[in-house]
């Protein structure tokens, strides 16, 4: 229900304002869970859409505070 939920939220800031929106706020931080939930849900091709995104954040490891976030995409 948490990976749900939390994939739930992040769509819905992803379709109001894009992966950028996304990243910008703190939905952002849901981001491996979205990719989890989709695996788990048999929605391989937008897993690997949301895991694509989060790389052009970080190359390492995604970073999960909204600073974090800001510091990589500035």
């Amino acid at each position: 229900i948490q990976l749900l939920c939390a994939t739930d939220y992040g769509f819905e800031d992803i379709i109001n304002g894009g992966f950028d929106q996304f990243f910008h706020n703190e939905t952002g931080a849901f981001a491996p869970e979205m990719v989890e939930w989709c695996q788990r849900a048999g929605l391989v091709d937008v897993a690997d859409v949301i895991r694509e995104a989060m790389q052009t954040v970080s190359k390492g490891e995604y970073p999960r505070s909204r600073a974090g976030r800001h510091r990589e995409l500035d």
